[in-house]
């Protein structure tokens, strides 16, 4: 069945009926709706198999036109059970679900919550009137027919005041009955429909997972943002401060940016990597290692080819000239780099691992 599946809610019992309506009509119209149903590749859901209830004559009508394997959902309990003709026919058209609940108004209302993409309401009382409240709530199609007067007819009322998924053509038309034309009606609305409910359904999804997602990132960002802060801070301090210092506070601020330089070539990894493959601390780790490791080897061949009192009267005397900012400068960029490098490599180590231990590559073979 590729169509909707239709819960059918609704009595025609006289005594909830319009003076104008006797129950003969309001069953009449309950078969021919059930005729359409089926015609149109729908599923239903009942609740009872009472003559009570609506539901047995929408039932005949269903049956009446051949439909396909469990397109009839009875949802019972053990102490409301259902019992229809054919029932026991594993490939007929029937499908039960026994509810463990003995409150026969869980099963009812979390059925339509569910598994209806729609609910039919036809006569009944309060319990019908609530029916149509959740189907509303839930953003379920919903067809009040209002003509036979009862709870559809107060969800009807409902639904003129706040308009729901029906086009105003639908909701007058749920006011009248003209037989075979208006059960025609009624299916065709609940179809289309339960077809805008699953658009804005995708479009909330869409939109939820969205928001998901941008939350994810600007916790995944704001670490490496803040990475950004801390090493323009640490570089400012240092170079503003570089004149008055002695040879080891040069040194101290000198590994300080290189790590921090390191840090935040790892952390801004996260900016372009839309899912986390390791801890963020190993990430941190390892930008803190590249960068002072490798800001240091390109700092030693200077070193060793000069003094180290060169160095330091250089320092000393420079006062915050271009070529000392650029002493700082030069290894902080190499580290930020080595930063970013050595987690990408890190990252692309790991997949390939984890893609050697997927093949058994490497393992010893029975």
């Amino acid at each position: 069945m590729d169509g909707p599946t239709i819960a059918i809610v609704g009595s025609a019992r006289q005594a909830i009926l319009d003076d104008t309506a006797q129950s003969d009509q309001v069953r009449e119209a309950a078969e021919q709706i059930g005729r359409k149903l089926a015609l149109s590749q729908c599923r239903i859901i009942v609740y009872s198999s009472d003559e009570g209830f609506i539901e047995p004559t929408v039932v005949r009508g269903f049956l009446g036109e051949n439909p396909g394997e469990k397109s009839i959902i009875c949802i019972a309990n053990e102490e409301y059970p259902i019992e229809y003709q054919g029932m026991d026919d594993p490939n007929g058209p029937f499908e039960t679900f026994i509810d463990p609940n003995p409150d026969w108004e869980i099963a009812f209302y979390q059925s339509l919550h569910d598994r209806a993409d729609g609910v039919l309401l036809i006569g009944g009382g309060a319990t019908t009137l609530a029916a149509g409240l959740v189907a509303v709530h839930a953003n379920k199609a919903l067809y009040s027919v209002a003509a036979f007067g009862g709870g559809a007819n107060t969800a009807w009322k409902y639904l003129s005041a706040n308009p729901h998924l029906e086009t105003s053509d639908e909701r007058r038309h749920m006011k009248i009955w003209q037989g075979e034309p208006s059960a025609a009606r009624c299916v065709e609305a609940l179809i289309r429909q339960t077809g805008v409910a699953a658009t804005e359904s995708a479009k909330r999804a869409a939109l939820e997972s969205r928001l998901k997602e941008m939350t994810r990132l600007k916790r995944q960002n704001l670490p490496a943002l803040s990475t950004v802060a801390l090493f323009v801070a640490i570089l400012i301090f240092s170079l503003s401060r570089l004149p008055g210092f002695g040879t080891t506070w040069f040194w101290i601020s000198l590994f300080c940016v290189l790590m921090s330089a390191g840090l935040m070539g790892s952390s801004v990894r996260l900016l372009l990597r839309p899912v986390l493959t390791h801890p963020r601390g190993t990430t941190a780790v390892l930008g803190i290692v590249a960068g002072l490791v490798v800001g240091l080897s390109y700092l030693l061949p200077q070193l060793i080819a000069g003094s180290s009192g060169t160095v330091s009267a250089t320092v000393a005397e420079s006062d915050k000239t271009s070529s000392t900012i650029a002493y700082f400068l030069a290894p902080a960029l190499i580290a930020l780099s080595a930063g970013f490098g050595f987690d990408y490599a890190f990252e692309k180590w790991r997949e390939t691992s984890r893609a050697d231990v997927d093949t058994g590559f490497g393992t010893a073979r029975g």
